[in-house]
This record gives structure tokens, sequence and C-alpha cells, in this order.
């Protein structure tokens, strides 16, 4: 399964959110990382351990420099899942995918959610910090 690009995005009951900077331009849906260089968050990927301990899923789009809305944990609404399936922080900035989609030995392993049906996820975020073994 390639990449997933959640649309529409909105928080669930119980979400748990917070408001930040963005330091590059995000879309709603995408997987962020602080980075506290710059204390600013950007497109979380699987590809280094730094950028694969992601923070969240954007809830709002923004440019470098302009406030960012981040849901941390609990239940999300959005489009573009497959129900039962646990998702992972994926090699693509700001994407997700399945655990099979890793596969070099310089991923990283990052846990999201599980999607309970293909528009709601409960999102759990566990950064291993583990390379996969391929």
């Amino acid at each position: 399964m390639a990449a997933v690009a959640l649309t529409a995005p909105t928080p669930g009951a119980g979400a748990q959110m917070q408001w930040g900077t963005a330091g590059a331009t995000i879309i709603a849906g995408q997987v962020v990382y602080l980075d506290t260089a710059t204390h600013t968050y950007k497109l979380a990927d699987a590809g280094a351990v730094a950028t694969a301990a992601a923070a969240g899923f954007a809830l709002t789009g923004a440019s470098s420099g302009q406030p960012i809305k981040i849901l941390t944990g609990g239940a999300l609404t959005a489009t573009g899942l497959t129900a039962g399936e646990a998702y992972f922080l994926n090699t693509t900035a700001g994407s997700i995918g399945l655990y099979a989609d890793l596969t070099a030995n310089t991923d990283y392993i990052t846990y999201v959610g599980t999607a309970s049906t293909t528009t709601a996820m409960n999102v759990r975020i566990h950064a291993s910090g583990v390379k996969i073994h391929a």
C-alpha cells in the first residue's frame, strides 16, 4: 500500500490538541514532529530518528512561521483510512502507511494509531527509536 494522505481531519471526543508554530509548509492531515532546535513543527518521516519522533497530526494547514493546531492523541476523524488497520509513520514526509510499507534498514518504526472505521482513528503515537529489520 502506498502512503496514505488523510483529508478533512477533525478532532473527535476527548482528543488532545495543542498549538504551535509551523517550520515548513504543512497541510492539514499530515504528521508532524517538533524540531527542538527551532521549536517549530515540521513534516515527520520514518527516515531518521529525529524526524520519526512524531508529535501528532496537523488539524490546520500553515506556512512556515504561522500558527498550527496539532492533534497529539485520541479520536481523529478523517477520510482515507481502512477499518481495522494499524498505521505507522511512512517515509514520505507527513504521511502514514502500513507496517509492511517500511522496508529499508534505515526506516524507524513509529506507530501512530489504529483505524476503527474508514473515517475514524484512535491516535496513540509511539516513536520507538528502533530501525526496522528488513
